[in-house]
């Protein structure tokens, strides 16, 4: 943790514990603490949260030196975690055939939780005995050209060979960004290069 301060001064900047792990360290602590936003005088801000995500909406909220967050919105229904009902219509914003939107949020009940025990032991049952689960990764990439599928449970049918080694953590935005857009405008399979990346058949 105490290195990960030290590349990332900014993720410390609310930590209770930096003073403790980076007891000594001064040019560290100077880094934090020129991280930290400058103090503004009182105020009310406000902020969507809508096409963002969790990492950069927190980021947005440091930057400004928000340090106290009011959730004011009439129909909090995103904080519910779990499966409900509604009634859904086709989006008309994203192309993609599995994606729907409710058609009033004011209509949606909650039916109840899955939870993870005995080795997520219920969700498995849903996903795997319930839904097609495909071996062959050649008729899902016709399928996302032809705009049929971009969702998909995928289970290889023999595993060859598998490796790891350490990354950094740290992830590219622009990368990311590009995957994003990629995936917004139904292209994450781009050509026959992907079919001999992922070994399909």
């Amino acid at each position: 943790m105490a290195e990960a301060y030290r590349r990332h001064p900014f993720h410390a900047i609310r930590s209770e514990m930096a003073g403790r792990l980076l007891a000594g360290d001064a040019p560290a602590l100077a880094a934090i603490q020129a991280a930290r936003p400058p103090a503004g005088a009182p105020g009310v801000c406000t902020i969507g949260y809508e096409g963002s995500s969790l990492e950069g909406y927190l980021n947005r909220l440091l930057h400004a030196g928000v340090t106290l967050l009011c959730d004011v919105r009439r129909n909090p229904l995103s904080r519910k975690y779990g499966f409900s009902k509604s009634t859904l219509a086709k989006s008309t914003r994203d192309t993609r055939p599995e994606t729907f939107h409710p058609v009033d949020v004011l209509d949606i009940t909650h039916l109840g939780h899955l939870g993870t025990d005995d080795g997520w032991r219920e969700r498995r049952q849903i996903i795997l005995k319930q839904g097609k689960v495909h071996d062959r990764l050649g008729p899902l990439i016709d399928a996302a050209h032809a705009n049929q599928c971009s969702l998909a449970v995928f289970k290889p049918a023999k595993i060859l060979d598998f490796s790891w080694a350490p990354d950094d953590r740290d992830r590219d935005e622009v990368k990311v960004q590009e995957m994003r857009n990629r995936t917004d405008q139904g292209e994450l399979f781009v050509g026959d290069a992907d079919s001999e990346a992922f070994g399909a058949t």
